[in-house]
C-alpha cells in the first residue's frame, strides 16, 4: 500500500527520523550563530513522491540519497534566504524566487548564508517526463519572478502549506495536477534551451528576444545589426532545424501565454504588444501551438491554479482579462 501523509515538525530530530524512512537522510552539522538550527519543517509524501519544507536559521549540513534503486530529480524552491549548494564539485549560490534542479546523487552539502525558507521535491527518475530528461542539463537554476516561474513559485508554497489539512484523496490530486504542471513549465524551458546550438546563432536569438515587441522585427533588420546576409541568418536557423519566422512566431507565442495569465491585457492589445498585427492571425497561431484558443488556454490553467489551492482568492490569475476601458468587441476569442 503506498504512503499518503503529512507531517509538521518542530525540531530536526523528529524531522531527520521521518525523512529516513523515506530514503532520504538530512543532517545539520553545524549550526551557526545568528538564529541558527530548525525552526519549523513538514514532510508531505505521496507514493513515490516527496516534497519537504524547512524553515532553517544559519547552518551546514549535508542531504543524501539513500535509495539505492530509483535515481531523483530534486527541484528546490527559495522563498527567502541565501543558500549555497555544493553539487558535483560546483558550488551553486541560491537566493529568493529561485528554484534549482538537479539530479540527487549520493549526497549533496548545503550551507545556508541566513535563515531561509525552501521547499525540497523529489520525483523518482521514473516518473519524469521523457521529454524533459532528454533536455535536462546536469543542473539547471532557474529565477522565477515573472511568467510561468513565478507562478508556479508561488503555488508551490501555497500548495504545501495548505496539504496538511487536506484529505489524502485530495493531497494526491493536488500532486498529480502540480507535477503536470511542473512538466509543462519546464518543457518550455528545455525546448528554449535546446535551440540554441552555435555561438552566432545563440547571439541572434538573444537579440530577438529583447526586441520582440518591436513589430517591425524582421530577417533584414536584424541582418544589418549583426553586419552579415539574411541568407547566413537562414543558414543559421536551418542548422537548428528551424525557421528564422518558426523561431520569432514561437517566442512571441511564449510571450504571450505569460502575458495572458499575469497581465490585464485583451487579447487585440496583447496581439499587438507581441507583434502580431492581425488578431485572427494570433488567435490561429495560438491554436496551432497550444492546442486551445486563448480563452481555453487562460480557463485550463485558472482551473489548474485554483485547484492546487483550495481557497480560489489566492490565486495570481485575474477573473477577467478583458480592460474595463475596452468595448465588447475587445472580448476574447
Amino acid at each position: 500500500m503506498k504512503q499518503n501523509f503529512s507531517k509538521e515538525f518542530t525540531n530536526s530530530a523528529d524531522y531527520i527520523a521521518d525523512l529516513s524512512h523515506q530514503h532520504y537522510g538530512f543532517n545539520i552539522e553545524q549550526q551557526r550563530p545568528g538564529n541558527g538550527g530548525m525552526h519549523r519543517s513538514r514532510v508531505h509524501v505521496i507514493g513515490d513522491l516527496t516534497m519537504t519544507y524547512s524553515d532553517i536559521g544559519p547552518s551546514t549540513g549535508i542531504f543524501e540519497n539513500r535509495n539505492n534503486q530509483h535515481k531523483i530529480i530534486a527541484f528546490r524552491f527559495i522563498k527567502s534566504g541565501v543558500e549555497q549548494h555544493q553539487y558535483r564539485g560546483k558550488k551553486i549560490k541560491l537566493c529568493s524566487n529561485h528554484c534549482l534542479i538537479f539530479e540527487l546523487g549520493r549526497w549533496s552539502v548545503f550551507r545556508r548564508e541566513t535563515r531561509g525558507k525552501g521547499i525540497n521535491f523529489f520525483v523518482p527518475v521514473t516518473l519524469v517526463n521523457e521529454h524533459f530528461l532528454q533536455h535536462l542539463p546536469s543542473q539547471l537554476l532557474l529565477q522565477c519572478e515573472h511568467g510561468f516561474g513565478k507562478i508556479i513559485h508561488e503555488h508551490t508554497f501555497t500548495m504545501e502549506k495548505e496539504l496538511l489539512s487536506e484529505s489524502a484523496n485530495v493531497r494526491e490530486q493536488l500532486f498529480k495536477n502540480y507535477l503536470d504542471m511542473i512538466y509543462y513549465w519546464l518543457g518550455q524551458k528545455t525546448t528554449a534551451s535546446s535551440r540554441v546550438h552555435k555561438p552566432d546563432l545563440a547571439a541572434i536569438q538573444h537579440f530577438i528576444a529583447k526586441n520582440l515587441t518591436n513589430p517591425d522585427l524582421c530577417l533584414p533588420e536584424i541582418a544589418r545589426h549583426f553586419s552579415i546576409s539574411t541568407r547566413t541568418i537562414q543558414k543559421l536557423f536551418e542548422s537548428a532545424k528551424c525557421s528564422f519566422s518558426q523561431f520569432l512566431n514561437e517566442l512571441r507565442l511564449e510571450r504571450a501565454a505569460e502575458d495572458l495569465l499575469t497581465s490585464s491585457l485583451n487579447i487585440t492589445d496583447l496581439a499587438y504588444k507581441w507583434g502580431f498585427c492581425d488578431t485572427s492571425y494570433f488567435c490561429r497561431k495560438f491554436k496551432e501551438k497550444y492546442h486551445m484558443t486563448p480563452t481555453d488556454f487562460y480557463q485550463t490553467w485558472q482551473k489548474a491554479l485554483c485547484r492546487i489551492s483550495s481557497n480560489p482568492l489566492v490565486c495570481p490569475v485575474k477573473t477577467s482579462i478583458v480592460s474595463p476601458s475596452k468595448s465588447a468587441n475587445s472580448q476574447l476569442i
